[in-house]
């Protein structure tokens, strides 16, 4: 099997591997600022200065929900603490 191998030239180090077949006399290896919670989609090559193309990364069900069971764990030891103060407060 034929794999196209992308490494680091000093250390060996493998930074990518494919079996597909590339085109890599039109490689091309840059650098992009990319916001936090941006998944990248692709590079726009349309202008002379490319950029790239990031979407925003869609929060997991599983993500949301525990970010709400969270904040519904803050609230409600908020709501504890001013019901029945708090034993630092009291001195106890």
């Amino acid at each position: 099997m034929k794999y196209t191998v992308f490494y680091n030239g000093n250390s060996g180090e493998i930074v990518f591997s494919t079996t597909l077949q590339l085109d890599i006399e039109n490689m091309k290896i840059a650098e992009f600022e990319v916001e936090s919670g941006k998944t990248l989609v692709s590079v726009d090559v349309s202008n002379k200065e490319h950029s790239i193309i990031a979407e925003d990364n869609p929060i997991s069900e599983t993500a949301k929900n525990s970010n709400r069971i969270t904040t519904l764990e803050k609230a409600m030891m908020d709501m504890l603490a001013s019901q029945f103060g708090d034993d630092e407060e009291s001195g106890k």
